[in-house]
């Protein structure tokens, strides 16, 4: 996904291409996640536990290594952040304006990195639980925001994406199975006190074997061709 060249750009046109400017943007998104955080505990229970969301996330080993390096991850995490504060904002709030900020946040973290479908699968399973207890604007509204982010990475899937065969939605495929799974599994659990079937078990290990197996596939063939050229 093109974001974190489009944050290694910005901030190396403002410093140079030193190595101090290519990671800058890192540490700026997670300081940006942990005020997110702070925004969400305030709004959903009160300042203390606001500023404990925000500390025990800034403290976080993951998030101190992450920032130490530029990747994929720090932008994911701001906008995943961003967007669940406009989730929360928008439930509180009725407001049409905040699901607006919640697709953007989407599409913006799916240019980030790809895993960013699991905030929307998330809104999907949100929905389904609390549904009952929602008017039916938030449904819309959160329609909404899944179809604004989808449009906004449309141009990247049917331009570079689409060039580089798909390998990336292909090597998440698995993945993505095993999570739908799990939900329906778990929803289904939930309603009828039913889980897993036995073809469900076949079909989550089937699932993990190609998580595995394509991806090693698509690297070896890769070596194959790289030793063709040579």
């Amino acid at each position: 996904p093109p974001l974190i060249a489009w944050v290694i750009a910005l901030t190396t046109a403002i410093g140079g291409d030193g190595e101090f400017w290519v990671r800058l943007g890192s540490p700026l998104l997670h300081i940006g996640t942990s005020l997110f955080f702070y925004g969400i505990g305030r709004r959903l229970v009160d300042e203390r536990v606001g500023f404990w969301s925000s500390v025990v996330y800034a403290t976080m080993p993951g998030a101190i290594l992450s920032s130490l390096v530029i990747s994929t991850d720090a932008p994911r995490f701001f906008f995943y952040a961003a967007g669940l504060y406009a989730v929360v904002r928008a439930l509180k709030e009725e407001r049409r304006a905040w699901w607006l900020v919640v697709g953007v946040c989407f599409g913006l973290g799916l240019l980030s990195k790809y895993a960013m479908a699991f905030f929307g699968a998330s809104l999907l399973l949100l929905w389904v639980y609390e549904r009952r207890r929602w008017a039916p604007g938030v449904f819309r509204g959160m329609g909404l925001a899944l179809l604004l982010g989808l449009l906004l990475l449309l141009p990247n899937l049917l331009l570079p994406l689409g060039r580089a065969g798909w390998a990336t939605v292909v090597a998440l495929a698995p993945a993505a199975a095993l999570v739908a799974l799990g939900a329906a599994a778990w929803y289904r659990g939930m309603v009828s006190g039913v889980w897993l079937a036995p073809w469900e078990i076949v079909v989550a290990i089937l699932a993990l074997v190609l998580a595995f197996v394509r991806p090693a596939r698509l690297k070896r063939k890769k070596k194959g061709k790289n030793r063709k050229r040579r």
